[in-house]
């Protein structure tokens, strides 16, 4: 008999390795010739998860302040699924209930969502969680919520895949995508492609959506895709052997293949920024295009500040995920095979 929860969750595990956990957001800041490069004086502090011997999968970082940072995934035995920070110590959720937190977003300490592996919603209402609903769509086994991301609490979108088994196996079966108006989530009618959408953006002006995607054939230089959906067609913008992460600043959107940061013109993908001559290994956590931090290759984590690239914090551990306030960056990063988990803490000096 097939483990759908454990089989399931090994696929998100799957999809974090290539997407990481994208799970940043960028306080609204000056655009074009008024940006400011963006400073490096920042004082580091280092805080470490205690797990025990359970295995923690971070997902979503997300907060409403620099005392108030929800940090949440996946884990072994789903004991360590939702921390939270505030301000002075990093702590989990003790209570007891089965959660498997797999996308996260929020828009202010009383307002929070949380996307499970099991097609539930929950949400905070600043004094604790509770399932909001839960949803499935006919034939398919389970619907893994992956990411959630708005602009306003009437104006939400979420989205994952739905899966069934196919020869004893579980594999990701078809697309989703999920949209909350304030009063409840709905199912976007979109093309049936199989794929597992694993970000998901739009940007200030216009009626897009911007969908990372990880094709579920996994054919070679076809495993991992970038759509655009206008609310009617879903057009395939990228496509290739390479994971991108999606990005929004100041409401435009960015996609990090490797070492190239590619902006959209006339929905077009072009290169704006090409660090392949760098150390730049990828990730865009930033607040504009001259205040941007990134992964350095091997490990580090390396800033932009419009003119060039350094590296602001050493280390070799891998980033998961990060979330970015006006004076205070976090970075939570992980060496699971040696059961490490840190949170990375800089902030600017007054």
């Amino acid at each position: 008999m097939l483990n759908h929860s454990k089989i399931v969750l090994s696929i998100f595990c799957a999809i974090l390795l290539f997407v990481g956990a994208s799970c940043k957001k960028n306080p609204i800041g000056p655009t074009g010739d008024d940006m400011q490069p963006g400073r490096r004086d920042y004082v580091w502090t280092v805080d470490t998860l205690k797990l025990g011997w359970d295995v923690f999968y971070a997902a979503r970082m997300w907060g409403s302040s620099a005392s108030d940072v929800w940090l949440v995934g996946s884990s072994n035995v789903s004991w360590n699924t939702i921390w939270h920070y505030d301000g002075v110590r990093w702590q989990k959720d003790s209570v007891p209930r089965r959660v498997d937190p797999t996308a996260l977003w929020g828009f202010s300490k009383n307002d929070v969502w949380l996307g499970n592996l099991d097609g539930s919603f929950w949400h905070f209402d600043g004094n604790s969680w509770a399932r909001f609903s839960e949803h499935r769509i006919p034939n398919y086994e389970g619907l893994p919520i992956v990411d959630i991301w708005g602009e306003s609490p009437s104006d939400v979108w979420a989205v994952g895949f739905a899966d069934r088994p196919i020869g004893g196996n579980i594999v990701p079966g078809m697309g989703m995508m999920m949209h909350f108006d304030g009063m409840q989530w709905r199912f976007v009618q979109i093309p049936q492609l199989q794929v597992s959408f694993v970000e998901v953006r739009r940007p200030k002006l216009g009626n897009l959506s911007f969908l990372n995607a990880w094709s579920a054939s996994n054919a070679v230089g076809d495993g991992y895709k970038l759509f655009v959906f206008d609310g009617t067609d879903m057009r395939e913008t990228y496509s290739g052997n390479y994971p991108g992460n999606l990005e929004e600043i100041n409401g435009e959107i960015y996609y990090v293949i490797q070492s190239k940061i590619y902006k959209f013109r006339e929905n077009e993908l072009y290169v704006w920024k090409d660090f392949s001559q760098t150390l730049y290994g990828g990730w865009m956590f930033g607040r504009s295009e001259k205040d941007f931090f990134g992964e350095q290759k091997g490990g580090g984590i390396m800033h932009y500040n419009g003119t060039d690239l350094e590296l602001v914090y050493p280390m070799t551990m891998e980033i998961w995920c990060g979330f970015i306030f006006e004076k205070d960056v976090f970075f939570e990063c992980q060496n699971a095979s040696q059961g490490l988990y840190i949170v990375i803490h800089g902030k600017l000096r007054e």
